[in-house]
């Protein structure tokens, strides 16, 4: 059976584990806080608040070496718009840097050896995936990119200009896409993750129906 890590009601989501294992960052929003980056202790099943934004669905990812969080964020971009950019947060020194300006960015991912990250780039009705030499199917749209354990492939959600969505492997070196699974082309795919050996994707579908 799986066991309630938080009771709060509301939204608590994009779970993500520590790298020492012994905590999980997520995204709480409810009717009597600001939204904010929380942790929360396996251990004493508390919590506490990291750092408040207005963080909406966005993915965010932990640094290889567990010292920092990469985060989407809505900030005001000159005095006038509404724009999400990445930020990283260094959890030693609770210090917030911003690292896009007006990129209108979403669902950081960073390589294994730290040397790489990936952004979506939502612009004129598309969203690129940004970061690494790649080409694009043009009005194609890109959703929340990850990294396989050994930073030699990209498993991310591509949203078509036909209409459907499904796992794209990328090689972050050529730029070469091919898609995960092949056949079934009515269902629609969406946030893909590796297992820890690298051996396996997880991802939603519809395959089944609605649910």
């Amino acid at each position: 059976e799986p066991e309630l890590l938080t009771d709060s009601g509301y939204y608590n989501l994009k779970p993500k584990w520590s790298r020492d294992g012994r905590s999980v960052y997520f995204v709480k929003r409810d009717a009597d806080s600001y939204p904010a980056i929380r942790q929360l202790n396996i251990s004493s099943k508390q919590t506490k608040i990291l750092f408040e934004g207005r963080f909406f669905d966005d993915n965010f990812s932990v640094s290889p070496d567990g010292r920092e969080l990469l985060v989407a964020k809505t900030d005001t971009y000159k005095n006038f718009y509404d724009y999400k950019d990445i930020y990283a947060f260094e959890l030693a020194s609770q210090k917030l840097q911003r690292v896009t300006v007006g990129q209108r960015a979403a669902d950081p991912a960073v390589s294994p050896d730290g040397k790489i990250l990936v952004y979506v780039k939502n612009e004129k009705g598309t969203r690129s995936l940004v970061g690494v030499p790649l080409s694009f199917e043009a009005g194609a749209q890109y959703f929340s990119p990850c990294f396989s354990p050994d930073g030699k492939r990209i498993a991310v959600a591509k949203h078509t200009t036909d209409g459907r969505q499904k796992i794209y492997l990328i090689d972050p070196n050529s730029g070469a896409e091919s898609v995960m699974i092949h056949g079934d082309q009515s269902s629609t795919e969406a946030n893909p993750a590796f297992t820890p050996d690298g051996r396996y994707v997880l991802f939603d579908s519809d395959r089944t129906g609605i649910v």
